[in-house]
């Protein structure tokens, strides 16, 4: 006899099997659904999909206890904002952001059809597990997301991201993804068994030859197996539809891709002469700054030698001042000053020149003038009124 505690020990180990095999299944039955159709909102396969990684995220999370002391069910939308919040680029804010949206069970659902679009779902997924504070904080023991077998099913949803989801979050269907806080799994699409044509032409090659062995009456060779005839040219009629309708959107895709191709070739050659252009005028820049800076190292130079020079002077005046100046000194010094003095006294003499002559010029001008005033003008005006 169990235990009561082996008994729920037992139940526990049950469930997570349970969803764990009908998680891989429902993964499987995607990947089989988008080699023939889109996967869009309304596809039976997605809908189970997310009720089922709902349910492996909410498995043996431990309920909230409010201010009155009952516990209430929690949703996983929490335990995914807070173990991912440091996840680059993650789409919290937009499911913050969504109109239509207000409890925790909603916004957990809308995040599972983004992470989806974005094919981002194993990224946040390994994220969330390498939690191990959170994990034990927000889980009770036995949970899916506690054992080794989360990190298998993370490793089975990269698969998904060879998919492309496509869904509209609109506002009505927000809506429906709030309306109920658990939703049952649909179970039937992996409990039904049909034989396919090949599984059942088998069948019937193996009946025949033990019948054929027993000498028992046999179905005639020329009989066709059963299943085999109508049912098997519209299966493969349908096949051949839909591998046709892929072909023509591969053949679509492939003539997009072509011509981004060309766009992107001739963007990148006019980038590349665009950057030829700027190397130029960068090379130019380069040659002139260079230049100007031999300039300014030339001017530096002969600053420091100015400067050099007055330090020396310094020196002389002031060792002058001292009285300890030696010959040597004092006969370079003095000839530095006489060279100084030269240039002063030619500059001063040049310009005592020059004021000498702008004198002569102005006093002779004033001395025309006086001539002009008193001489030249009164013997005019005599003539004048003596000829009236």
């Amino acid at each position: 006899m169990f235990s009561s505690a082996d008994y729920a020990n037992r139940q526990i180990l049950i469930q997570r099997k349970n969803l764990l095999y009908v998680c891989r299944l429902a993964v499987k039955s995607l990947i089989d659904k988008s080699c023939f159709q889109n996967i869009e909102e309304g596809l039976d396969e997605l809908h189970n999909f997310a009720v089922i990684l709902e349910h492996v995220l909410s498995h043996r999370l431990k309920p909230h206890v409010n201010w009155f002391g009952t516990e209430e069910p929690r949703a996983f939308w929490g335990f995914v904002k807070v173990a991912c919040r440091r996840l680059q680029n993650n789409c919290f804010e937009k499911i913050e952001c969504l109109s239509g949206i207000r409890s925790p069970f909603a916004k957990g659902r809308a995040w599972i059809r983004m992470v989806l679009m974005e094919k981002r779902l194993s990224e946040y997924m390994t994220e969330a597990l390498a939690q191990n504070k959170l994990l034990t904080d927000y889980y009770e023991e036995g949970a899916i997301m506690l054992t080794e077998d989360a990190s298998v099913l993370a490793g089975i949803l990269v698969s998904l991201n060879a998919i492309d989801f496509n869904f509209c979050l609109k506002e009505k269907d927000l809506c429906l993804l709030g309306s109920s806080k658990c939703t049952a799994i649909d179970y039937t699409p992996y409990l039904k068994f049909e034989t396919s044509c090949e599984g059942r032409f088998n069948d019937w090659i193996e009946l025949n030859s033990l019948q054929s062995e027993n000498h028992v009456t046999c179905i005639s060779s020329q009989q066709q197996p059963i299943g085999c005839g109508s049912d098997s040219a519209e299966v493969w009629t349908e096949r051949y539809q839909k591998l046709l309708e892929k072909y023509t959107t591969l053949c679509k895709q492939k003539s997009y891709l072509e011509e981004l191709g060309v766009v992107r070739d001739r963007q990148l050659e006019e980038n590349s002469k665009h950057k030829r252009h700027l190397v130029d005028i960068l090379s130019r820049k380069d040659e002139e700054m260079r230049r100007e800076r031999q300039q300014l190292e030339a001017v530096i130079l002969e600053l420091q030698q100015q400067l050099s020079d007055r330090k020396s002077l310094e020196e002389y005046l002031l060792q002058q001042c001292q009285g300890n100046v030696d010959a040597d000194v004092l006969e370079s010094l003095s000839l530095h000053r006489f060279r100084h003095s030269s240039d002063s006294y030619d500059k001063v003499s040049h310009d005592r020149y020059t004021f000498f002559r702008l004198s002569c010029f102005s006093i002779l001008g004033f001395f025309l003038l006086f001539i002009l005033v008193f001489c030249v003008v009164p013997i005019y005006l005599y003539r004048y009124f003596c000829m009236v």
